[in-house]
């Protein structure tokens, strides 16, 4: 049995490079899949890590220095993210420029299953339209199956739901990331689907930390990582910072950050661990900074994002709803108790149960053929 991965393995995002690497890592060796990952380059993802590009596209002159003041953290961090890759990830050896050559090299041909997952694989916002991701190169329905697939989204738009219910319904098994994830797939195709965790969540905190070789040499800090940071945040981890005494780390690429703190940047995903596995506090508003958060066992809080994001803070509270959790919410009504710890006793064997149920789902899928 060999079985091939298609995922976002090639972004410059913490969270898409380290649960590829966990699916990667827990087929290989907690059920004994000889597995690989589908080089596939992605033009429209592919543009969003382009140098030139991004100079281009970063709008007005204030935005091109801000992008020029950058460049530094980003070269190095798309030098260790290459590294990371390099070393702990395998890949297909026909590198997949586009649907055409993977139809033309006959890679349906080459792997006995074909996985698509997880991350926002099927948000066709994110890839401009782009279906590989729906494994629609591939000749044989029965070879795909999907594991923690997120949309990204909880309706599909209008203008897709036809394609989305061509693609979908070739799958042999598909299961998703969310609860929002199983009521698209039961509307579109009527059958019901099961929610599992995302593959960084079935590595316990020992199996991360192998991957740590103490690169953090900061101490009894407060990490906060973000998609974006707001004032919400900003007086959270001040009032945090009064109480606990602790430093404030911040992952943030941008030297122009106002957060007062010691600012990481040009990371890759070694670092990324360690500063989560070294963490007193965790302060976050990203899906992938929760689910590191929980595994760890930090006393971590979480600031929903602003309006317009209302699909991230639908799959972080999915996430949260999972392990009971929703009290780490910041709330901006009410004071909240900065030091309260987490109960982490009531949340393991919740933990054990996910995980079992998703190793025996990949161990269904990659048997049945």
């Amino acid at each position: 049995m060999k079985a091939a991965i298609v995922t976002f393995h090639r972004a410059l995002n913490y969270g898409a490079v380290l649960q590829t690497y966990a699916l990667h890592k827990v087929l290989k060796e907690h059920i004994g899949i000889d597995n690989e990952i589908i080089d596939y380059h992605c033009q429209y993802l592919d543009k969003e890590y382009n140098v030139l590009s991004r100079y281009k596209y970063c709008g007005n002159y204030k935005g091109k220095i801000l992008f020029s003041l950058n460049l530094l953290s980003f070269i190095a961090k798309k030098i260790k993210f290459r590294k990371f890759r390099s070393n702990n990830i395998c890949l297909g050896k026909t590198r997949v420029l586009s649907k055409e050559k993977a139809g033309s090299s006959k890679i349906s041909g080459q792997y006995d299953i074909f996985i698509a997952g997880s991350d926002q694989v099927w948000n066709v916002k994110n890839t401009n339209n782009d279906y590989f991701y729906f494994l629609d190169f591939v000749n044989e329905s029965v070879k795909k199956k999907s594991y923690a697939a997120s949309f990204g989204f909880d309706e599909i738009p209008k203008e897709y739901v036809a394609d989305y219910k061509k693609h979908l319904s070739s799958f042999s098994d598909i299961s998703v990331r969310e609860s929002q994830g199983a009521l698209i797939i039961e509307k579109l195709l009527n059958i019901k689907v099961p929610v599992l965790l995302d593959p960084t969540l079935l590595l316990d905190k020992n199996e991360w930390t192998k991957l740590c070789k103490n690169r953090v040499k900061i101490n009894n800090y407060i990490l906060v990582f973000g998609v974006y940071f707001s004032s919400e945040i900003d007086c959270f981890v001040k009032e945090l910072k009064r109480k606990t005494g602790c430093n404030v780390v911040v992952i943030n690429d941008n030297v122009l950050d106002n957060l007062r703190s010691v600012r990481v940047c040009g990371i890759g995903p070694y670092e990324f661990i360690e500063l989560f596995v070294k963490a007193s506090y965790v302060v976050t508003n990203s899906y992938h900074g929760t689910a590191f958060s929980i595994n760890f066992r930090k006393n971590f809080f979480v600031a929903l994002q602003q309006s317009y994001a209302e699909n991230t803070n639908s799959r972080i509270n999915n996430l949260l709803d999972i392990f009971n959790l929703k009290d780490r919410i910041i709330s901006g009504d009410s004071e909240q108790n900065c030091l309260a710890p987490v109960n982490y006793d009531n949340i393991d064997s919740k933990f054990d149960e996910e995980r079992k149920h998703a190793l025996n789902y990949l161990k269904n899928i990659t048997i049945r053929k």
